[in-house]
């Protein structure tokens, strides 16, 4: 009679614990779940104002890129190594140019950025090419 008593007892312990435990990592990963939603969710949209003054001052650089690209494939093709030479010289600037900006828009915009978002903030967002426009 005790030996059944015992067992009843513990028995009813391991089921309550497993109810309570269930209960609580349930509740865990569901708040973990929603707050990662809302994380990047939020982030997003405190980004995306930030994004779109990003490109438009990066636009105006990728072009003067692209013309300057077509006047040294025209420079190359007549073989004026002096114009060639001087002319890649302006597009490295501009490359330089547009990486010191992007540092800094960087720097900038990932202070609001959860740390696990970073990464693919800047290899996704930032390095996407900036004439494609902007799907929100």
């Amino acid at each position: 009679m005790k030996n059944k008593i015992l067992i009843t007892i513990i028995l009813i312990f391991v089921f309550g614990i497993s109810i309570l435990s269930g209960f609580f990592i349930g509740r865990y990963l569901t708040i973990r779940r929603h707050s990662r939603y809302f994380s990047r969710f939020v982030s997003l949209q405190i980004v995306m104002p930030e994004m779109e003054r990003f490109r438009n001052e990066m636009r105006p650089l990728m072009e003067e890129k692209i013309r300057k690209e077509e006047i040294l494939f025209i420079a190359i093709t007549k073989g004026d190594s002096d114009f060639a030479y001087r002319i890649s010289d302006e597009i490295a600037e501009i490359e330089r140019e547009m990486r010191e900006k992007s540092i800094r828009h960087i720097m900038l915009v990932s202070k609001d950025i959860p740390p696990d978002m970073r990464k693919e903030f800047i290899r996704g967002v930032l390095m996407r090419d900036i004439r494609k426009p902007v799907k929100h």
